[in-house]
């Protein structure tokens, strides 16, 4: 999955990276179960220097379970939410798997944040699973 390309609902917003993914990782923290509208969402990380955007985006800044800002970028037409930026991961951009143009190219490789999982959640003992972020 050298290629990172996608967009929101509409079509208005778009982003792309040729960056190899660090991570792929489904988040049970509590800010992505409500972005989402699910119980987790399913995230690519990947190098800042190499993610770019067209199309008019806005911002929803809050503060993320570190203690450091966490920016949500979404379409402000659609209100498809696209990538984060966390403070505490200051080089890399969050991509929601979600927007991917072929979605079936996400195969995540780890639970993020599990402790925030809902009790019936089955956290798949397989992948690589961390409590909170990965340090």
């Amino acid at each position: 999955m050298a290629k990172v390309e996608g967009g929101c609902l509409c079509g208005k917003a778009r982003y792309s990276s040729n960056a190899e993914p660090i991570m792929k990782a489904l988040c049970h923290c509590t800010f992505c179960q409500k972005a989402s509208g699910s119980t987790y969402s399913s995230n690519i990380l990947i190098p800042e220097e190499s993610f770019s955007t067209s199309g008019e985006l806005s911002c929803y800044v809050t503060t993320g379970g570190s203690g450091t800002p966490l920016n949500s970028y979404f379409c402000p037409n659609c209100g498809s939410n696209l990538y984060n930026t966390a403070g505490a991961y200051p080089s890399l951009v969050i991509v929601k798997a979600g927007t991917l143009d072929d979605p079936s190219e996400f195969k995540p490789d780890a639970n993020i944040w599990c402790e925030s999982a809902p009790s019936w959640v089955k956290i798949d003992e397989e992948m690589n699973n961390f409590p909170a972020a990965p340090g």
